[in-house]
């Protein structure tokens, strides 16, 4: 109600879509609360991994799992956001960060389906040396299209080609009317 007043009554709300957002915000929280979706999220990462050997997904178990109730694999590691306890046990965090960004960017690019909520709190060292993923629910999923694009924004940032990189963000926000192009670059 708030949003729709607000898109017929503001600029701000009119050019933003506010309606959208506010659903698509709602849609993100009913999301979140129901651990059956959050449950099969976290099967379906794990499926895609099964076989890597670097990277661990929590087994789900669906016989204690409602939705309002996840019952899951319990990991005995470390939170990437406590580096002090990751130094104290030898942990070699250079390696941690290459096995959590080489499998979020296989999430990304291979499969198009990704953990959406990758902070170092949801991330953890397991003693074995494989980073264990944690808290699904938020996932993403990017068409082909959107992944071409990701990796030519990616490709521009590293070669620092500013035009390339504005034209992917453009293409990427659907080149909204009031961007202005000269202050994005």
């Amino acid at each position: 109600t708030q949003a729709r007043f607000a898109r017929d009554h503001t600029d701000l709300g009119a050019t933003y879509d506010v309606v959208d957002i506010s659903q698509g915000f709602a849609d993100a929280v009913r999301g979140e609360l129901n651990y059956i979706t959050e449950a099969g999220n976290a099967e379906r990462l794990a499926r895609m991994f099964e076989d890597d050997d670097s990277v661990a997904f929590p087994k789900i178990y669906w016989e204690l799992t409602t939705e309002r109730v996840l019952t899951m694999e319990r990991f005995e590691g470390i939170p990437f956001n406590r580096p002090d306890l990751l130094d104290g046990a030898g942990s070699d965090q250079a390696e941690l960060a290459k096995r959590g960004i080489y499998c979020y960017l296989e999430q990304i690019f291979t499969h198009g389906f990704f953990h959406a909520d990758p902070h170092p709190g949801n991330l953890f060292a397991l003693p074995d040396g494989r980073v264990a993923f944690t808290d699904f629910g938020r996932v993403g999923s990017i068409s082909q299209v959107g992944r071409e694009q990701l990796a030519d924004l990616f490709l521009a940032i590293i070669d620092n080609d500013v035009q390339l990189a504005v034209d992917m963000l453009v293409a990427a926000a659907g080149s909204p009317g009031d961007l202005n192009v000269a202050d994005l670059e």
